[in-house]
C-alpha cells in the first residue's frame, strides 16, 4: 500500500524544512561562506581586476577585508532569508509539491526561486 498524497506532500515540506534549518544554521556561524569554497563569495568580475589592481599597489589587505565583509554581511542575513523560505513551504500547494517531486535537480531550486526570488532581492539589494 502506497503512501496518500497529503503524506507525500506533508514529508516533502518537512524535508525542505530541516534542509532550510540545517542550510541557515550552517552558513550563519562565523566563516559559514568566507570559510565554505562552493558558497564563498567573491568578487563580482566587473570589479575583479580593479581590484587585483589595488592589491598590487599595496591595498591588498582592505581588497581582503572587503571580501570577508560581504561574506559576513551575508552570514548575518541568511537567518532573515531563512523566514522567506518557511513562509514559501507553508503555502506550497499540491500542485507545487507535484513539480517539485516530479521535476529535475533543480525543481525545489526553481520553486523557491519563483516564491523568494522578489522579496530577496529588495531586502538584500545594495
Amino acid at each position: 500500500m502506497g503512501l496518500d498524497e497529503s503524506t507525500i506532500v506533508a514529508g516533502l515540506k518537512n524535508a525542505l524544512s530541516i534542509g532550510t534549518q540545517n542550510a541557515v544554521a550552517l552558513v550563519s556561524k562565523p566563516n559559514g561562506y568566507f570559510g565554505n569554497e562552493a558558497i564563498k563569495i567573491l568578487l563580482p568580475d566587473k570589479i575583479q581586476n580593479a581590484a587585483e589592481l589595488l592589491g598590487k599597489l599595496g591595498y591588498q589587505q582592505q581588497v581582503d577585508e572587503f571580501i570577508m565583509s560581504m561574506n559576513h554581511a551575508a552570514e548575518q542575513a541568511a537567518p532573515k532569508a531563512a523566514s522567506y523560505f518557511g513562509d514559501a513551504i507553508k503555502r506550497m500547494s499540491i500542485q507545487d509539491a507535484r513539480k517539485i517531486l516530479s521535476g529535475g535537480n533543480t525543481a525545489a531550486t526553481d520553486y523557491f526561486k519563483s516564491k523568494t526570488w522578489a522579496k530577496l532581492y529588495d531586502d538584500f539589494k545594495l
